[in-house]
């Protein structure tokens, strides 16, 4: 996780300072090929990468979307690398993904009502989201 954190932290950086770009954070997740994988394990590294992408878009960044590598349906089995996450059969990540989903969208719709004459910043909307936080 160390290596995600840092990765995370340079191209936050040069994103938001030399790029002047939203970061947009795709394929990420863990194998299940990972010598001592469990599903525990998968899901506290995708919270942390989620709370890592909050924590950047909280503070001084802005993160254009994110794509969690694989979601798949189920008899896709055949297709999967490693990383696939069949959601009808891992309950706890589909949660942990799921509610980063409903926590987006639901910023999302906070502050588009700002953008309608209803006055939200985006602190007080993190903060608000933060505290019924999945995680």
């Amino acid at each position: 996780m160390a290596f995600m954190k840092r990765w995370m932290h340079s191209h936050s950086i040069n994103s938001n300072k030399i790029l002047k770009k939203p970061l947009v954070l795709a394929e990420f997740g863990k194998s299940n090929k990972d010598s001592g994988h469990s599903l525990g394990e998968r899901d506290q590294y995708l919270i942390t990468v989620y709370e890592s992408m909050n924590t950047f878009e909280r503070t001084d960044g802005e993160i254009g979307g994110s794509l969690v590598w694989l979601l798949m349906a189920e008899g896709m089995d055949s297709y999967g690398d490693g990383y696939g996450i069949i959601v009808s059969q891992h309950a706890s990540t589909r949660g942990v993904v799921s509610g980063q989903s409903h926590k987006m969208t639901t910023l999302s719709r906070m502050l588009l009502r700002g953008k309608h004459g209803i006055k939200v910043s985006f602190l007080k909307a993190w903060r608000h989201l933060n505290s019924c936080s999945p995680f």
